[in-house]
């Protein structure tokens, strides 16, 4: 590998073999003007393979190539690596480690990284590089990673760019493409942090499958039933998970709602307080009294004795 000087017109963006996505939100960076972005380059220059005399094609870039291009710069400092003088598997080496450079590799960058890797290489030595991603070498991380591809082009970006979890995309995997386009989209809409987008979907899942229906439907049933009335962003998700949770388990919910009523009748005084059994399970209620101290507790004790 070395450093050089080269002519913009002397790299093939179109051979993708190597390149993974994006730098998440790239198109958000500000404005860089020509001399900032040749700096830049300077210190971060991409990382490029020689493949014939004159041609040269991407392995891994920097967002900072988009804007050059626009710019119109006609050269541009790089690292190069010689195709017939290097390996596959070093090749894909270097190209991980330039990307960490970076930052941490998204769950997509890692799924697309081990599809191009499985291309060129054995499956052993796909195994050798996982620990350069942070995984075990087991072949079931290797197919686990690769799910994450089945994913709808929406999901994806989304998975890389942060705005849903990892947890959250390998739960979408369960649903129909539509499904993870419009539990994306709408995950997105209401800003759902990591456990209430999890949430979400199981229960989106979990509901459809009960109804034989998808989230799209239950959607415009939850929305037709809040007809009239008007929610922020939180207000609108915690309102649609009251619904689903009211749908999905009408029985407990109704249960819930009459023992509130039944704690509010009796007017507890402070410190004491019910709590029912797991989703209603049965009819038990548990009675719970604060007291300020042991000498405290002893000293009502009598009292509480004779009354049980």
């Amino acid at each position: 590998m070395y450093f050089s000087q080269l002519h913009v017109e002397e790299i093939d963006f179109s051979d993708n073999r190597y390149t993974l996505f994006p730098s998440p939100a790239s198109t958000a960076k500000k404005y860089l003007e020509p001399v900032e972005i040749e700096a830049l380059l300077l210190f971060r220059p991409p990382l490029l393979l020689k493949v014939e005399s004159t041609t040269y094609i991407l392995v891994s870039v920097n967002e900072e190539i988009e804007q050059l291009l626009q710019n119109k710069i006609e050269q541009i400092p790089a690292l190069i690596l010689e195709e017939n003088t290097i390996s596959q598997r070093l090749i894909l080496t270097r190209l991980l480690q330039h990307r960490q450079l970076q930052g941490t590799l998204s769950c997509m960058d890692q799924a697309l990284f081990l599809k191009k890797s499985l291309a060129v290489l054995t499956e052993p030595e796909v195994l050798g590089l996982l620990p350069l991603l942070g995984l075990k070498k087991k072949t079931y991380n290797i197919n686990k990673q690769l799910s994450l591809l089945r994913l709808c082009k929406t999901a994806q970006l989304a998975a890389h760019e942060g705005r849903i979890t990892v947890r959250a995309a390998f739960s979408l995997l369960h649903l129909q493409e539509d499904e993870q386009n419009f539990l994306t989209e709408l995950i997105t809409e209401l800003r759902l942090g990591g456990s209430k987008q999890l949430k979400l979907i199981e229960q989106m899942r979990e509901l459809g499958k009960r109804e034989n229906t998808k989230a799209q439907q239950l959607y415009v049933l939850w929305q037709e039933s809040e007809e009239g009335k008007e929610h922020n962003g939180p207000q609108k998700a915690n309102a649609l998970f009251k619904w689903l949770k009211k749908r999905s388990t009408p029985r407990a919910t109704a249960a819930e709602q009459d023992f509130k009523q039944f704690i509010t009748k009796l007017n507890l005084p402070q410190g004491v307080s019910l709590e029912h059994t797991h989703s209603f399970e049965d009819d038990r209620i548990r009675l719970i009294v604060d007291f300020s101290s042991k000498k405290e507790l002893a000293r009502q004790w009598p009292k509480l004795d004779q009354i049980l």
